[in-house]
């Protein structure tokens, strides 16, 4: 337990158990009651005030709650909160862009082999028509 100050200790000193126990009997309350108020009520004294806050403090957490947030912006906070998706929401939103990126691919696999195919197709044709014109030229002159 921290010194006390001279304050506390003569406060202390000056409290006067004996006459206090005669007082409060005079007025009805038995002995052993009295003896046991005067008890408590000097152990309160005893208490370390020190390690209670100063106005000045109170006065300065105070300003320094002001910092914080409010019930009321807590609230506010919380119902601008549920504006944004959940992660399930995320996860099933992730999931369908998925299933739609597999689904434009492979429309897009498809529609390549097919103009692979046409493409080919035009290729050979091409090459056959010169060939024949090749063998023609050479073949009519």
């Amino acid at each position: 337990m921290p010194a006390k100050t001279e304050k506390q200790t003569h406060y202390m000193m000056n409290f006067d158990t004996y006459e206090a126990i005669k007082q409060l009997c005079s007025v009805g309350i038995k002995e052993e009651q009295a003896a046991k108020i005067v008890n408590t009520i000097s152990n309160a004294r005893e208490y370390d005030f020190s390690r209670l806050a100063t106005k000045e403090q109170v006065a300065a957490l105070t300003k320094d709650m002001e910092k914080f947030a409010t019930k009321e912006q807590v609230a506010a906070l919380t119902k601008d909160m549920e504006k944004f998706a959940t992660r399930e929401q995320l996860l099933e939103a992730e999931n369908k862009l998925k299933e739609e990126i597999f689904s434009q691919t492979s429309q897009l696999k498809d529609e390549i082999s097919k103009s692979k195919n046409e493409t080919l197709r035009w290729v050979i044709g091409l090459f056959v028509t010169l060939l024949i014109a090749m063998f023609a030229n050479n073949y009519f002159h």
